[in-house]
């Protein structure tokens, strides 16, 4: 029964609207043909009330003898009707009651970056029940027609990406009620120029496959703690364009959010910043990483407070730097980058600039010192939606490039280049209207500023100590 398990899908007050649709339309085209048979006389709020009768009654209509042969066909197709209409609508309850699936599903995909470096296509469900689910098993599978073989359907089971983990299947222990849970497929690496999805194709693990034709057919298993029952759920999603949002990443909603109250944004999305606190906060810098200075806007980010407390070893960037005096010798130390550091009550002031999943990776790309960090509640600027917040991410210094500068401080070597503060000097004076404190030295944090001269795509070296 298709339609009836068509409609199982949907809520219980979408079914009963749905029959309730049918049985009225079908009691007006009974009402117009008795109409037509009666040659136009009589009232039509009689008739009206003779097919309603008739839909409860289905035989009440061959009672009548001497009609004609379209009133007899009209009474065969108005006895299947009601018969058949309430059935269809039965089979949805009764396979809804028998089909045991928990779990409401996010109607798109986002494609995302996430911080290990990998495209992916994250997908969302939630415990609908108000009982937890334990024992919850995801598995992922792509399926295509090549363009060769358009009688042909291709199968292939896809590693899936959950907390830093590649794996075919991933389980998680315990789902509660109204708790999202979101698992992402990997689609390919970063490191890889453009986007894995353009409006024909989808590159998927090494596969690329054309949208038209290409879904992805998700399996969830799991078992109902409060009868102990197993269950199965079942998703497929369209990769057709307009399947995936490739702007924004879901709307984060936290498992203490009761449905009634904030699962409207279930289905949303949220759009993506980065808030910028160097240099990148001139145009000229913004324009040279790709981005669109008319994207961004000036905003403060609280609780934070800038810092020269970044520490790195060129070499593992393939670089060398020289010094500018006689003989140009290699600098040995260490390069001195700005950072963040927190501190209550500190407000930092910088740019927020709009960016996309290539962007984003790119920035992951560069930041090779920081980790990604989501801070959307600490920052603010004038022209945010409130009613759509954004979501907000900035580079922090990694633990072991500030215990790189901790360990070296005193020693003499750890150097700031002098173009780079001189950047970040000038774009702070975009913000402060002046240099933000970055002209003295005294907030170098132990730290010299130095002439050096950049040599990039050196082979990588071992490390100095």
């Amino acid at each position: 029964m298709p339609l009836a398990i068509w409609l199982s899908k949907l809520d219980l007050p979408q079914v009963v609207g749905i029959y309730v649709v049918l049985v009225l339309g079908w009691t007006l085209v009974v009402s117009l043909v008795l109409l037509v048979d009666d040659g136009g006389q009589g009232g039509f709020v009689d008739l009206v009330r003779r097919a309603f009768q008739a839909m409860w009654g289905p035989d009440s209509l061959f009672a009548e003898r001497g009609r004609s042969l379209l009133y007899y066909l009209l009474a065969l197709v108005n006895a299947l009707v009601s018969v058949l209409l309430p059935v269809f609508v039965l089979g949805a309850f009764v396979f809804k009651l028998f089909s045991h699936d928990p779990l409401r599903w996010r109607r798109k995909l986002t494609l995302e970056v996430h911080p290990t470096g990998y495209f992916v296509l994250a997908a969302r469900f939630y415990n609908r029940l108000t009982v937890d689910l334990a024992d919850v098993r995801v598995r992922a599978w792509l399926k295509w027609t090549p363009p060769d073989s358009p009688t042909v359907h291709r199968n292939k089971q896809l590693e899936l990406l959950v907390r830093g983990q590649h794996g075919d299947e991933h389980v998680w222990p315990i789902a509660s009620p109204a708790e999202p849970t979101t698992f992402r497929v990997v689609l390919r690496t970063t490191a890889e120029p453009g986007l894995p999805v353009t409006p024909a194709t989808i590159d998927v693990q090494g596969q690329s496959a054309r949208r038209g034709t290409a879904r992805l057919l998700v399996i969830v298993e799991g078992v109902m703690t409060s009868t102990n029952e197993e269950f199965r759920s079942r998703q497929e999603y369209s990769l057709r364009p307009g399947a995936i949002d490739e702007e924004g990443i879901f709307q984060d909603i936290g498992p203490e959010v009761g449905e009634d109250a904030g699962w409207a944004n279930f289905e949303g999305t949220q759009d993506v910043y980065v808030f910028v606190y160097g240099s990148l906060m001139r145009d000229a810098d913004l324009t040279a990483a790709g981005l669109d200075p008319r994207d961004a806007r000036m905003a403060t980010l609280e609780g934070w407070q800038r810092r020269w407390n970044v520490a790195s070893d060129p070499a593992r960037k393939n670089r060398r730097y020289r010094h500018r005096t006689a003989g140009r010798p290699v600098f040995t130390g260490r390069i001195v980058s700005l950072g963040l550091e927190r501190m209550d009550g500190a407000v930092v002031r910088g740019v927020v600039v709009r960016v996309g999943p290539r962007q984003l990776a790119d920035f992951d790309a560069r930041e090779q010192d920081y980790d990604r960090s989501d801070v959307s509640p600490a920052v603010s600027w004038p022209q945010r939606d409130a009613a759509r917040p954004p979501r907000v991410f900035t580079y922090v210094p990694k633990p072991e490039a500030l215990a790189a500068f901790r360990d070296r401080l005193g020693t003499g070597d750890l150097v700031i280049v002098r173009s780079y503060f001189e950047s970040v000097r000038d774009a702070a004076a975009r913000i402060h209207g002046t240099d933000g404190g970055f002209g003295g030295t005294a907030d170098l944090n132990g730290a010299i500023v130095e002439d050096l001269d950049r040599e990039d795509g050196v082979p990588p070296q071992t490390p100095t100590t």
